[in-house]
């Protein structure tokens, strides 16, 4: 975590080493078959899952409790060096979901400079990064992705390129250095993109979608998003990623509950922030007069490039994991960002996304103890949901159905793991060499 400015909701990677988030990324790789329908209502792809790095099994539980194949699924490629991004990581990702059949339906996050360069030093310490990128240094590596997807059958899926670019948990992240030279960033990840674009669909068969993909909630001051975006005949989707995460307004009820402004007065004013862009006084309750961008105007830049909209990655912010620890595990030194199991942030994306006309949704389906983190809506292994009145409202809206098969307070089950490489990792047996080799034995 060295080097973080600010936390932000969306820098779960970043709360990792760049060698546990590999670890945990290899772990959650499962190589299961799943079916998807050839021809899928519209109304299914708002149904989508953010998978994590080929965890079938989460996509599975997600299809078991839709009660249908999701007809979009985001993913990424792990890319803790070059090597990892361009040959082990992306041949975890490609094996993983090799039985899966259409894979157009796939938005696949592709960094767009890994975690540490070959000497092993952080990439986003390397300044030189964005020079190299824009003049293409790097356009062999990207060609040579392109081609491994195109052959594997990613030929006509989504590319989600250096997404979240706005912030500071990643090494293309453009809030990362002074904020002076914020624009000159912005202008390079514009040039990176095009040698980026040019390079992958330069290979025959290459029918990407590009997804140029933005975080709400974490706009750095004075600084415009859109002078990232690379144009429009590099982009075909804008994209958000949201999470009912705000700690300007969520702190102070988790400081002093009793003593302040009621929960849901703050879920309202959190939500307000994130869509409108508009935030509020908490000493006053009123319109402070600060202005950011909020999902509105995303969805506002894609109707004026006419793009189509897409919401990459969407979910509660659950603190009941954090809280439940022994001792306690806080996120921020400050508090939890998130407001828990809220079904009302489930209920108004349901309402905005109806009336939104967005392309495609992603549920970001993933419970981490270890970091902690909890946006879970299946059980995730337990035999039970942590988050019931959020489930509750999801079947409610989105899967119009009002029967549920999981308990809400029932025991945790222990369930088996399902590779002798997850095996090794939770017992702490392994580092990343002996994980590779388990993972190896697991793919031949």
């Amino acid at each position: 975590m060295p080097g973080l400015v600010a936390w932000h909701p969306n820098m779960k990677s970043a709360l990792l080493s760049s060698t546990q988030t590999s670890l945990l990324k290899l772990v959650w790789i499962s190589v299961v078959g799943l079916s998807l329908a050839h021809d899928l209502p519209a109304d299914d792809k708002l149904l989508g899952l953010s998978a994590v790095s080929g965890n079938v099994g989460r996509i599975q539980r997600w299809t078991q409790f839709i009660g249908k194949e999701p007809g979009y699924i985001t993913d990424t490629i792990p890319s803790d060096d070059w090597a990892t991004l361009t040959d082990y990581g992306l041949k975890f990702f490609i094996n993983s979901h090799a039985k899966i059949p259409r894979k157009e339906r796939y938005e696949i996050g592709l960094p767009m400079f890994p975690t540490k360069d070959d000497a092993g030093a952080l990439m986003a310490d390397n300044a030189a990064r964005w020079s190299e990128g824009a003049s293409g240094k790097y356009n062999a590596k990207f060609r040579g992705i392109a081609e491994d997807l195109v052959k594997a059958g990613f030929g006509h899926a989504s590319i989600r390129l250096g997404w979240e670019f706005n912030g500071n948990w990643f090494a293309w992240g453009l809030d990362h250095g002074d904020a002076a030279h914020r624009p000159d960033r912005a202008r390079a990840f514009r040039e990176c993109w095009r040698q980026i674009h040019a390079a992958m669909m330069s290979v025959p068969g290459a029918e990407f979608r590009w997804v140029w993909n933005a975080s709400v909630g974490y706009e750095p001051e004075g600084f415009d998003p859109a002078l990232a975006y690379p144009g429009d005949q590099w982009v075909d989707c804008v994209s958000v990623d949201i999470y009912d995460a705000h700690g300007e307004y969520y702190w102070t009820w988790w400081k002093a509950p009793d003593n302040h402004w009621p929960l849901d007065t703050l879920r309202d004013w959190a939500w307000k922030a994130l869509v409108e862009g508009v935030h509020t006084n908490l000493e006053t309750g009123l319109p402070d007069g600060k202005k950011t961008r909020g999902m509105n105007d995303y969805r506002e830049f894609a109707r004026k490039h006419g793009k189509l909209f897409v919401i990459s990655e969407w979910g509660i912010w659950d603190q009941e994991v954090i809280v439940s620890l022994n001792p306690p595990k806080h996120l921020d030194s400050n508090g939890p960002w998130g407001s828990g199991d809220n079904p009302m942030f489930i209920q108004r994306m349901y309402d905005w996304i109806k009336a939104n006309d967005v392309h495609a949704a992603a549920y970001f389906g993933v419970r981490n103890p270890e970091l902690p983190l909890d946006h879970s809506l299946t059980d995730e292994g337990l035999g039970m949901t942590t988050n019931p009145l959020s489930r509750k409202r999801f079947l409610e809206t989105f899967v119009k159905s009002d029967k549920d098969s999981i308990p809400s307070n029932s025991p945790a089950k222990p369930i088996p793991h399902s590779t002798p490489a997850a095996d090794a990792l939770h017992e702490g047996a392994c580092g990343l060499e002996e994980l590779r080799r388990h993972a190896r034995n697991e793919l031949n």
